[in-house]
């Protein structure tokens, strides 16, 4: 059960790392089916905006955001500036981060790795680092990387044929051993989005300057669209960015 923080000095999320992992429950994320509403194309990287669906029940939580896929079998790197202000109104969590996963209809436990921001106490709301992954077959595994400062915070996933690699601060915070996660025919592909946990909770803060570079492109590709929706939870592009809004109602 998670600890409400204490009143000594915020640790930065190096200095806080947890060794003890909690886990939410699988209908916190997927299984989800996926219906794809705009596929531009850049360079050799397809982008898909796709919206996100629960497919057998109301939706536990509002995850909606861009998907990029492409050739992430080899050097890839996935980025995104992240700004996740307080919302005081929200009663539950809420984050905005970016994930690698692949496809797996048959199964609930989707392999994905995961790095973002979250505020996760209902009343302290501090801002945290976090991590989260889930390996075929297996339970969600979740991880608080302690409090960060207050502002932006660039993040990413880096990756090559053996191993995949979690960035906060341009800084490596975990290493996983890619083929835990992917079998060598997979096509894994990324997300980067925003998620509320709770209903009439709302969406908040920013992604911006989203790149993906891989082995098919000679410079990053920035990813420009206009915007996706989800239980009136979405990104909007706008000046540079896609700013999260919305309340999230699971009955719409």
């Amino acid at each position: 059960m998670r600890q409400a923080p204490s009143n000594r000095p915020k640790p930065n999320y190096c200095e806080a790392r947890q060794t003890k992992a909690c886990t939410r429950p699988p209908a916190d994320r997927l299984p989800l089916t996926n219906r794809p509403v705009l596929t531009p194309i850049l360079g050799s990287v397809a982008i898909l905006c796709l919206i996100f669906v629960l497919s057998a029940r109301p939706p536990t939580n509002a995850i909606t955001g861009p998907v990029v896929t492409g050739s992430f079998e080899r050097n890839f790197l996935g980025s995104v500036v992240v700004f996740l202000p307080e919302e005081p109104r929200n009663r539950s969590w809420y984050s905005n981060w970016v994930m690698l996963l692949a496809s797996e209809r048959n199964t609930a436990a989707v392999p994905f790795v995961q790095v973002g921001l979250i505020r996760e106490h209902p009343k302290l709301h501090y801002l945290c680092a976090f991590l989260a992954f889930q390996t075929p077959g297996q339970a969600l595994v979740y991880r608080n990387l302690g409090n960060l400062a207050e502002g932006e915070h660039p993040i990413g996933i880096a990756g090559d044929s053996d191993k995949l690699r979690l960035l906060i601060d341009h800084r490596t915070v975990h290493t996983f051993d890619r083929r835990a996660f992917f079998y060598p025919e997979q096509r894994p592909y990324l997300q980067f989005a925003t998620e509320v946990h709770s209903p009439n909770d709302r969406a908040a803060g920013y992604l911006r300057d989203i790149e993906v570079k891989n082995d098919r492109s000679a410079k990053a590709q920035h990813l420009k669209i206009a915007g996706v929706w989800q239980d009136r939870v979405g990104l909007t592009y706008d000046s540079g960015r896609y700013s999260a809004r919305g309340l999230f109602n699971p009955s719409r």
